[in-house]
């Protein structure tokens, strides 16, 4: 192990510490003129693998090393129908629309050893969840006049999730997880093989909306208002030793407004932008410790405790004083604060 001496910067280890990542990813774009449409379309790939040490006290005592063997693969496809009316003239003239549909899946599994149980034990879990997300949307721009456009959009999202754990398999005796030697580690091809004691399921759906004006007072001064909504599916407690505690949590949502203005002046040498912000987000989700009657007495859950507001503004400036020389600045104010942050201490017993 590592010595600690008197560096305030240097820490004592007894415990292996390495972190190995293997990614791959690809991407494939293509883009379909037909006539007045374009379609798009946005196909990507990752797989990720993850084998971890980490000596989590940071000492010479042998109290909390562990092991991650991890992988996790996503895929994603969307396609996107796009307008050009450029050519028209009336209705069909002023109007820029967008449609599409989208895709994505992953799976994951997970597993975390630990060496260093009380009577010479230890013990190691096992979680995987598999996902999907699909969603239809679009977005329609209209010019009713030649200064005031309106924007339309809409989302509608189902997201669907199946979680499975197994939170503790003892491992004594010939079989003890060793934290000098990684071989000794259960990896996830072995961990899969034990039944899921912990499983959860989750069906969710939501529609989400935009509505925006933009206004040019000027060819060189554009002024705009927009309302959004948005939401995140709800999740499983990846920690979880007890039914009571695995999930899954409501889904969070939010509300956002912004108005701002955008501006060239000086024959396009000085862009200055400025934006005013306003979003509240609701059924905020965080990690939260309680006790447990299993395992060391306590444990991490997920659970919809907050609620926070979150304002500001940001500036934008941009100049070009000589020709090839270009300076930008921005800056931003925020004021975030929670409106509720309240969570159920009590034990998994009252869930």
């Amino acid at each position: 192990f590592t010595e600690p001496d008197n560096d305030p910067f240097r820490v004592g280890r007894d415990a292996l510490d390495f972190h190995n990542t293997d990614q791959g990813n690809t991407t494939l774009l293509v883009d379909w003129r037909l006539g007045e449409f374009t379609l798009h379309s946005v196909t990507g790939w990752i797989s990720t693998d993850d084998w971890i040490a980490s000596d989590f006290d940071q000492t010479e005592v042998p109290f909390f090393p562990t092991f991650r063997d991890q992988v996790h693969d996503q895929f994603s496809q969307e396609i996107r129908l796009q307008s050009d009316f450029s050519g028209r003239s009336g209705f069909l003239g002023n109007l820029d629309f967008v449609v599409g549909l989208f895709y994505f899946e992953q799976e994951h599994e997970l597993t975390q050893a630990f060496p260093t149980l009380p009577a010479g034990a230890s013990s190691a879990d096992y979680t995987t969840q598999d996902g999907d997300s699909r969603a239809v949307f679009g977005q329609a721009i209209y010019a009713i006049n030649d200064r005031l456009n309106v924007t339309l959009g809409s989302r509608y999202t189902k997201e669907k999730k199946d979680f499975g754990r197994n939170p503790f398999i003892l491992f004594a005796g010939p079989d003890r997880i060793l934290a000098q030697d990684p071989s000794t580690v259960p990896r996830l091809g072995f961990m899969s093989q034990f039944p899921l004691t912990l499983t959860g399921k989750l069906d969710s759906s939501k529609t989400t909306y935009q509505l925006a004006f933009d206004y040019r007072f000027t060819d060189d001064i554009l002024g705009f208002v927009s309302y959004n909504t948005g939401f995140k599916a709800g999740e499983f407690g990846a920690r979880a030793s007890l039914p009571e505690t695995v999930g899954p949590t409501d889904d969070e949502s939010a509300e956002s407004y912004e108005i701002g203005v955008k501006s060239e002046w000086l024959d396009g040498r000085l862009r200055a932008n400025a934006t005013i912000f306003h979003t509240v987000f609701q059924d905020l989700t965080f990690g939260v410790f309680i006790p447990s009657p299993v395992g060391t007495g306590q444990e991490t859950i997920a659970e919809n405790i907050g609620e926070s507001t979150n304002q500001g503004v940001e500036l934008e400036l941009q100049a070009v004083p000589l020709d090839g020389l270009t300076l930008q600045a921005s800056v931003g104010y925020l004021d975030s604060q929670y409106d509720k942050f309240c969570a159920d201490i009590n034990g998994a017993q009252t869930y």
